[in-house]
Formats: structure tokens, sequence, C-alpha cells
């Protein structure tokens, strides 16, 4: 009869389990700098967005392909809405600030056909999200129920025109320009075959 050593059964039984640990599903979301993240695989384009975030497609007056991103709202406030547009045109990062500047021009006449003027501040201003250098432009909205912002970031991403844009935004809406920020930083363009 063989004896047998507490090491050997050991060994044996994480041996056994092993497998069982590597075929384990992953029930929590990816945490990150910006909390839990979950990623959208759509059939243009794909990125990360937060947890309970709801995305669809779209139209939108300026862009060949548009996606409207529905953020949960913070507890007393109203779900944030944005928008990630695809030119299908190629543009190159020097073409980045006209061809933005453009498609926010066009935006913002649509927007006051409905009665909803640009007032006071625009800004145009080349910055970094991540490694990517995008074109952030802003404008003060007006209306009745009050002043508000439209931000919008643009890229040039696989020599595609991708802008997010948040529109009716508080001044000051940290948490929005952050959500703007990570779409944009993650976005890839798919190339389905």
């Amino acid at each position: 009869m063989s004896r047998l050593s507490l090491s050997s059964v050991l060994s044996g039984a994480v041996c056994l389990l092993s497998p069982l640990a590597l075929a384990a599903p992953k029930t929590a979301a990816p945490k990150t700098a910006t909390g839990a993240e979950q990623p959208y695989d759509g059939p243009r384009l794909a990125f990360v967005v937060p947890v309970g975030a709801t995305v669809k497609e779209t139209t939108d007056v300026v862009s060949d392909y548009a996606l409207e991103v529905t953020l949960a709202s913070i507890p007393g406030g109203k779900p944030i809405a944005l928008r990630v547009l695809a030119s299908n045109g190629k543009v190159t990062d020097p073409e980045v600030e006209s061809a933005a500047t453009s498609w926010r021009d066009a935006r913002l006449r649509n927007r006051a056909s409905w009665g909803v003027p640009k007032r006071g501040e625009t800004r145009a201003e080349v910055t970094h999200v991540g490694s990517r250098r995008v074109v952030r432009l802003v404008d003060q909205m007006g209306s009745v129920l009050g002043a508000t912002r439209q931000i919008m970031m643009c890229g040039s991403i696989s020599a595609r025109l991708i802008c997010v844009v948040g529109s009716g935004l508080a001044v000051g809406d940290r948490p929005t320009e952050a959500a703007l920020s990570r779409v944009l930083e993650t976005v890839t363009v798919v190339k389905r075959p």
C-alpha cells in the first residue's frame, strides 16, 4: 500500500481546480480610472462606455454615420446623451480642424432653425485625448430654458473624421466632458469583411 503525502494531495487538488479557475466567467466590468466600463462593438465603430449606457444608431445632419449614446444620469439629474459621428470620406490629421468646424457650423445652423441660437462663447482649441490629437470646439447656446453649452471633440481616426458631441450641457459639466473624452480616446473604426 502506498502512502500519500499532504503535498501530493494538495498538488493534485490544484491541478484539478486549475481548469475550473481558468474557465470561470468574469462577472464584473473592467475597472479603470473613469469607473466600470463596458465595450460597444458595432458594425462600424467600437469604443467603451460606462456600464449602464445604451448605444443606438441614429441620424445627424452632418455625418455619414451616427450613434446616440445615453449615459445613466447622476442621481436627481437627467440622462446624458452624446452623439458619436463618423465620416465615410477620408480626413487626414491636418484637415481635422476645418472639417470639424464645417460640421459644427452646420449643426449650429440646424439648431438655430429649431429656435436654439448660438450666444456668446465660441472656442476652438487643439488638444490631446490620450495619445490622439483632437480639436475641441465649445459653443455657448441660448434658449428659453437658459444658457447651455455644446462641446464637440473631433479627431482623425483610421483616416476618418470621428466626432463626439455633447449638447445641452451645463457650464462646468465635468462628468459629461470626461465621457466625451473617454469615448473619443477608445473609439476605433471597425473593418468587417
